[in-house]
């Protein structure tokens, strides 16, 4: 799924039940990058890099609890780092 920074949060969590898990993966960075040639064909699209610690804060925002955050370096086929966020929905509180 290709979202926009802004566009991360409750709209990405909605479809995660009380207690529930999410894991995210994406390319970490701040800067936006415009690709117009990838895999034999000519596209237009500008891929989103993603600050962990923002994406964390944002998620934290809509109700879930970083459980883990791995960032690790590009491989020999890759530009840019990965980051991988395990995230847990809080719990429903029943009165």
């Amino acid at each position: 799924v290709r979202v926009r920074p802004a566009q991360t949060g409750k709209s990405q969590t909605s479809a995660v039940g009380p207690g529930g898990y999410l894991l995210l993966a994406f390319h970490t960075g701040d800067e936006p990058r415009h690709i117009s040639h990838a895999y034999g064909h000519d596209v237009d699209l500008d891929a989103f890099r993603l600050n962990p610690d923002r994406i964390t804060e944002m998620l934290e925002n809509a109700g879930l609890t970083a459980h883990s955050q791995l960032v690790r370096m590009p491989d020999e086929s890759e530009k840019t780092p990965q980051a991988f966020l395990l995230a847990r929905k809080h719990q429903s509180r029943v009165s």
